[in-house]
């Protein structure tokens, strides 16, 4: 799923971290003989703070260190991490980085939680994909089929279900266990370690049950409606024939800012696997990559129609300046993905066609404040629509409006409830 979430600020802690420390730690996990170096200056991403270290030979290493303080869920969700970064590692050539040295603890030298990584070459396909002096076709074409190639590899990695991948500390098997707080629970307060749902065999028992955890903790009458429909499109859009097993390890943020390419758009590396999780095969290894499906994220999706002026220069300047391919490109993008992963993975093609769409409804699942403009795009792609305004068609706002003061919903739901969110109606 693709990250929402803002650059956190400057954690406390930062200001406070010997870097001599880190530096030794580095040092010692290489045999204690090859002293380094680590750049003063950290990068700040949603959870975690990352230093980049250089070694007298040249090596470079990567330092990570949590945001969040210690506790017990953060032990478990790092050791997690581990073990799916691990996998990815070991069982396929997909490069990433390789972990040498981590403490999941803060009962070490640094006195933080750390990981030490190997660094892997190559820039951030985000700083590349608008720039105009490197994007062509044939380039795209490039970073398309050498992304392409190396997702399909976790199709040869099957799962009886969905949850979270963990190992058996005994017969170092790997198997699927429940789904452990997130990240995001844990920097919102949470500190137990204990699972909260699944694992489930079944995509459509997943995604009722993601809704049902929603519907619990709701109160509001609008929004109780919202998830209802939003379980209508969850029970009639994933394709029954994929609905059990196997399933499969999956990238949780398969997005440019994760991808690091050559100068010819070679993938060298993907990143930040932390939250991986093994899901349904149409959104884990056939997948689009989520920047070409952003037009189904409303919210997040920031293209600005502009005018056609026929100089291909200015309108190559335009899209370099908000950052955004136009819908009509992002179409023609996935067409042009679904066409190479399915000349290199004929057997899983077919998953890749409308594998977007169940992007979208997981999106809408989990984060509240993207909902409504999903469910406006999911109830057009379902019902049909009309963009001319003098047509009247089925939107989300007229199914939301009436669910919410029909009388299903307060049998369903309880007048108790609904009562409790506003009066109905």
């Amino acid at each position: 799923m693709p990250d929402h979430s803002s650059l956190s600020p400057t954690p406390s802690f930062v200001y406070n971290l010997n870097l001599d420390v880190l530096a030794t730690l580095a040092t010692q996990a290489r045999n204690g003989d090859i002293a380094c170096v680590v750049d003063p200056v950290p990068k700040l991403g949603s959870f975690n703070v990352v230093y980049f270290l250089e070694f007298a030979d040249g090596v470079r290493w990567v330092a990570r260190i949590p945001i969040s303080p210690w506790s017990e869920a953060l032990r478990k969700r790092m050791s997690l991490d581990r073990i799916a970064l691990d996998f990815v590692g070991t069982k396929t050539t997909i490069p990433v980085p390789r972990i040498l040295d981590s403490s999941t603890t803060e009962d070490n030298p640094l006195g933080r939680p750390y990981t030490l990584t190997t660094f892997l070459p190559g820039t951030q396909l985000a700083k590349l994909w608008f720039d105009p002096s490197w994007f062509n076709d044939q380039r795209r074409t490039t970073v398309f089929t050498s992304l392409a190639g190396l997702m399909s590899q976790l199709s040869s990695h099957e799962f009886p279900s969905i949850g979270q991948l963990d190992i058996d500390s005994m017969t170092h098997a790997h198997f699927v266990g429940p789904f452990y707080p997130s990240f995001d629970a844990i920097s919102e307060g949470e500190t137990s370690p204990e699972p909260i749902y699944g694992p489930y065999q079944s995509t459509h028992v997943y995604l009722q049950s993601m809704i049902a955890l929603q519907l619990n903790k709701e109160t509001r009458t609008t929004d109780i409606a919202d998830l209802q429909l939003l379980r209508t499109f969850a029970g009639m859009l994933p394709d029954a024939a994929l609905d059990g097993a196997p399933f499969f390890l999956s990238h949780p943020d398969f997005n440019y800012q994760n991808i690091l390419v050559d100068a010819d758009g070679d993938v060298t590396g993907l990143i930040d696997w932390d939250g991986a999780t093994v899901g349904p095969r149409q959104s884990a290894f056939a997948r689009y990559p989520s920047w070409i499906t952003r037009d189904w994220d409303p919210l997040m999706y920031g293209y600005r129609e502009v005018s056609k002026s026929g100089d291909d220069d200015a309108e190559d300047l335009s899209r370099e300046a908000q950052q955004e391919d136009s819908p009509e490109t992002l179409s023609h993008f996935r067409d042009e993905y679904f066409a190479i992963f399915t000349r290199l993975n004929p057997d899983h093609g077919r998953l890749t066609r409308y594998s977007h769409v169940l992007e979208a409804l997981e999106i809408a699942i989990q984060l509240p404040f993207t909902r409504n403009n999903i469910l406006d795009k999911l109830t057009k792609y379902v019902y049909g629509g009309n963009d001319d305004d003098e047509i009247e068609f089925l939107s989300f706002v007229t199914l939301s409006q009436r669910l919410s003061t029909a009388p299903w919903l307060r049998d369903t739901v309880g007048e108790g409830k609904l009562l409790a969110g506003g009066e109905y109606v």
